[in-house]
């Protein structure tokens, strides 16, 4: 259970950020923005919400299916290879050989089940963690929205920001600016290498 509620929380990460404080300041252009700022503990908020505790539930339910199976099977192939070894040595050849080819399979349909239960689990636990994520980001947008709160980090990530706290077009602005220096820069070299390669025939002439 604890294995199986740290794998769900853990995939948080990817879309969560580090702490902060409240009331901190920004600049922008020489100008002071006030910010809202509040911190969430994602990996809490997930694990004790209700929806958070019924997916863990579901989850450990799915994992107790699946390993029920496994282990009928695993108890089937184990008896038939222990009978097999007490009579094998009183068993024809032919008989022996039939045997061992039915364990063979017993053991192929094993690994098979068990490959088939990992990646059933993966692709439940991958969906329940997508919903509790979607869930507790669109939590986070009503509170930010409802307290007029600028921005919300979490854990792992930014989790809520607002259009002041944004620098994005700053920042694609100051892009956009080093692109056409880089340009010109680009656009003079060449000029520099024409003029040099017609000052050179000019000579040779």
């Amino acid at each position: 259970m604890k294995h199986l509620k740290k794998s769900l929380l853990l995939s948080a990460s990817v879309v969560l950020l580090v702490a902060a404080t409240t009331g901190q300041k920004t600049e922008k252009k020489g100008v002071n923005f006030d910010l809202t700022i509040r911190y969430v503990d994602s990996f809490a908020a997930i694990r004790e919400s209700d929806e958070g505790k019924s997916v863990a539930k579901e989850l450990e339910a799915k994992r107790a299916e699946l390993t029920k199976d496994i282990k009928e099977m695993e108890k089937k192939f184990a008896a038939a290879a222990k009978e097999f070894q007490t009579k094998a040595t009183m068993m024809s050849e032919l008989a022996r050989e039939k045997e061992q080819k039915q364990l063979v399979k017993m053991e192929r349909e094993y690994k098979a089940k068990l490959q088939e239960s990992d990646e059933d689990m993966k692709i439940t636990m991958q969906s329940a963690q997508e919903r509790l994520l979607r869930e507790h980001h669109n939590s986070v947008f009503k509170y930010a929205k409802k307290n007029d709160v600028d921005l919300v980090i979490g854990p792992g990530g930014v989790v809520f920001a607002s259009e002041k706290a944004s620098c994005t077009l700053d920042v694609i602005e100051g892009m956009n600016k080093n692109y056409q220096v880089k340009l010109a820069k680009a656009q003079g070299k060449k000029s520099e290498t024409v003029v040099a390669a017609g000052s050179s025939k000019k000579k040779s002439a």
